[in-house]
């Protein structure tokens, strides 16, 4: 269910009982939950505000900093699963009381737009799980901030940035610093071959370094970046999903047992044997190429014979 905007409050006990409810996100102005707004919706399991967090600590419950644990259940939701908060960037704040006592809530994720956490804004948070903050330096945390939160969950934080958590978020002893880029290696097709992270990129050194591993009856080809080495060293400078590809052996020489023979000469392709079949050429980045007395530049080259597997060709000048 999605609030819009144009809506600023949710009255008391608003959706009481409504036990088809399983998602909600509440527009940027609202600014008003109403005691047992959602109480009895118990299939409720994902909340998203897209507002100022400041604005729940002053609902119904009269001043936060006097009573601060008066609070019964997280934004006045009573007995439901809200397992995971999605903080959207663009605000600084996350107020006083907001999150108190959600006991359900397993993973936060704190953007880098966020500067202060308030007083008891995740206090008796047990079920937290991890934490992820994307800021940079480490966002204030007021008094009792994270009381009764596990201190020896995952914090994961940016690379390079462990001097200010270490010292504002004190209370945590379990940092880890995180590039934020994942390297995910397939094989196209497991038939033809396998591959293997041989060196996996970390926060300070983003080098990795992978390899493929041809079955029998076929060779490496290319990966999915356009690169033929094998292994193949790399940076990693983002999200980055590499595949490797494979093709069927052409034998010594490029001669099958179809007695078509493939081969590089003086720049160009060679084919011999065809017999009429069509050829076509193909450099890596999978355009076709004119065939014959052509000076193709050094590289890797695929040659398909009329229905015949493709053979890779290596030209070298």
């Amino acid at each position: 269910m999605y609030f819009r905007n144009s809506i600023n409050r949710i009255g008391y006990a608003a959706f009481y009982g409504c036990t088809a409810l399983t998602d909600i996100t509440m527009g940027y102005n609202i600014n008003m939950v109403g005691m047992q707004a959602f109480q009895g919706c118990t299939n409720l399991s994902y909340v998203n505000y897209l507002g100022d967090l400041r604005q729940w600590s002053v609902i119904n419950f009269g001043s936060p900093t006097a009573n601060p644990l008066y609070y019964t259940h997280c934004l006045h939701i009573d007995s439901v699963e809200v397992t995971r908060l999605d903080f959207p960037g663009g605000y600084a704040y996350i107020g006083d009381c907001a999150f108190v006592n959600c006991d359900n809530i397993a993973y936060a994720n704190i953007p880098s737009s966020v500067t202060s956490i308030g007083m008891y804004a995740f206090a008796n948070c047990t079920g937290l799980t991890s934490i992820r903050s994307t800021a940079t330096p480490a966002p204030v945390v007021l008094a009792h901030a994270f009381d009764s939160v596990p201190d020896s969950i995952p914090v994961y934080i940016p690379c390079g940035s462990l001097v200010y958590y270490d010292t504002a978020w004190s209370y945590f002893t379990n940092f880890s610093e995180d590039d934020w880029y994942y390297l995910n290696v397939t094989t196209s097709d497991s038939a033809q071959g396998l591959v293997e992270i041989l060196t996996q990129p970390t926060c300070t050194e983003p080098t990795a370094v992978v390899e493929a591993y041809p079955n029998e009856g076929y060779e490496f080809y290319y990966w999915s970046n356009g690169s033929s080495a094998n292994p193949y060293t790399f940076t990693v400078t983002g999200h980055t999903n590499l595949v490797a590809y494979f093709l069927p052996s052409a034998g010594i020489d490029g001669i099958a047992a179809d007695n078509v023979k493939v081969y590089a000469q003086g720049g160009d392709i060679v084919v011999e044997g065809a017999d009429g079949m069509p050829v076509k050429v193909y450099d890596m980045a999978g355009r076709l190429l004119p065939l014959g007395h052509h000076a193709y530049p050094s590289g890797v080259y695929m040659v398909k014979v009329g229905n015949l597997p493709a053979r890779r060709v290596v030209v070298v000048r």
